[in-house]
């Protein structure tokens, strides 16, 4: 069950020896497939670390948004913090591709529109939507159109969440959407470009697995 204002989230458990743990939103959202009739087929339960001094690179969104730490070794080590999280199914131009992080559409960083929708409340250092949820059965679709002075403005608050309220950037949390994209805009999914894109809709499949931290 997707989780309800003022419950508390997530229990133990324990990795089994077999379970994938994985460190970054696309390696997690590769494991997953989509049937035939859109459901989803891939662990029941995945290892999510933290990042260690060997990365060099930033921990996945959805690690930074729960603030995983453990790692394999940890993870394997017995009982350990299990939340069950949401995933995305998105479409576009006849392709489908699992999100578990974010979906952005742009056309570059300083001009023009920029729409997305988040499971994860980072995307990369940017605290995007700090009140948002992996586990509410909705993603929060963003969209922000400000003057080169705003833009620049948010981004320096983006770290902290400071960024909303803005009259100019509205978020809206929803379980499916679409967005039809400025012909210029590209598409990134879970931090991966996938180039100019027509029409973008997605589904969100609650409860689609439960990540052990």
């Amino acid at each position: 069950m997707t989780i309800k204002k003022g419950e508390d989230w997530g229990g133990t458990a324990e990795l089994s020896p077999d379970a994938p743990i994985v460190f970054t939103d696309a390696q997690l959202a590769d494991l997953f497939e989509i049937d035939p009739n859109g459901s989803l087929i891939g662990p029941a339960m995945v290892g999510l670390r933290g990042p260690s001094e060997h990365d060099g690179a930033q921990p996945g969104d959805l690690a930074r948004t729960v603030s995983a730490r453990g790692d394999e070794q940890a993870l394997r080590s017995g009982a350990r913090p299990a939340l069950p999280i949401d995933l995305a199914v998105v479409t576009f131009d006849g392709e489908q591709r699992v999100v578990a992080g974010s979906l952005v559409l742009r056309r570059s960083r300083w001009a023009g529109v920029v729409e997305g929708a988040m499971n994860a409340s980072f995307l990369g250092d940017w605290n995007v939507t700090p009140t948002g949820h992996p586990n509410d059965g909705r993603l929060d679709v963003v969209r922000a159109e400000l003057p080169i002075g705003d833009r620049l403005k948010a981004r320096n608050r983006l770290a902290s969440g400071a960024h909303i309220p803005h009259p100019d950037i509205s978020i809206r949390r929803l379980k499916t959407g679409s967005f039809q994209p400025d012909s210029r805009a590209k598409l990134w999914l879970d931090h991966r470009e996938f180039g100019h894109v027509h029409d973008v809709e997605f589904v969100v499949h609650p409860d689609a697995t439960t990540i052990v931290i």
